[in-house]
């Protein structure tokens, strides 16, 4: 069984082994978060498979785990919140695809990581970030998230000023949801025209997905009214892992 899977997909057994363990534990982590999941797979598995294969990969993943999520997504989202980003970063995606003309992707994925690291830290100690708050907060956010795009690192802003504004669990958690199933559609188009869907992927996509969504059903079973006051450290604590796990990969390797 082993053999043929790793002839089909063109993984080493042993990288299936780890293949499987990274989907399952990035589907928890999306279960309970709500987002995450590309970051966590890609920081580990990018060594291993080409990060543009990763990229199309995650896309398939991610479109899994919005469809499995989306019931409660919806019923807990600030729907007028995640609209106001998605405008900010139809906006924003262009401006950072601008910039990536004129700079080195690598140092502005260093500077991005090393930005939300601190200011995860800072909002894990409970300092607020007053500058977000008011009616131009989801359009700054979603903007600046389209910007930071050209570093991959989009999504970690929009998490980041979700935390910030310091609502219900649940409605952080929803809002996150809804937002990364509407920024899916453009990525498809985005993928699609380049060319970066391939039939590789697909079959790679096909062997992770399982074992996602078990991850996101074992994510959400913990995702309980009596362990939802623990929902935004922990989610500030995987932003600041992945950021320094994100450093480590451009410094080192």
């Amino acid at each position: 069984m082993l053999n043929t899977l790793s002839e089909i997909t063109n993984l080493t057994p042993d990288l299936i082994w780890l293949v499987i363990a990274t989907s399952l534990f990035a589907g928890m982590i999306r279960g309970f978060t709500g987002f995450a999941l590309s970051a966590a797979l890609m920081a580990v598995l990018s060594n291993f498979i080409a990060p543009i294969e990763m990229v199309a990969i995650c896309l398939i993943l991610e479109i899994i785990a919005s469809l499995v999520m989306m019931r409660d997504g919806a019923k807990n989202a600030d729907m007028r919140v995640v609209w106001a980003m998605v405008v900010g970063s139809v906006i924003g995606t262009p401006i950072g695809y601008f910039i990536l003309t004129s700079i080195d992707r690598e140092t502005s994925r260093i500077v991005a990581l090393c930005v939300i690291s601190a200011l995860a830290l800072l909002l894990f100690m409970r300092i607020k970030a007053r500058f977000l708050e008011g009616h131009a907060g989801p359009y700054l956010a979603g903007t600046g998230a389209g910007m930071a795009n050209m570093a991959s690192v989009g999504g970690m802003v929009i998490a980041l000023y979700i935390l910030a504004r310091d609502r219900a669990a649940s409605e952080m958690r929803g809002t996150l949801v809804m937002y990364l199933m509407i920024s899916i559609l453009g990525n498809i188009v985005f993928q699609l025209l380049y060319g970066l869907m391939t039939f590789e992927a697909l079959k790679r996509s096909a062997l992770m997905a399982p074992f996602v969504i078990i991850g996101i059903m074992l994510g959400s079973y913990f995702f309980q009214p009596s362990l939802q006051k623990y929902y935004k450290p922990v989610c500030l604590l995987v932003l600041i892992g992945i950021c320094i796990a994100g450093l480590i990969r451009q410094l080192v390797f």
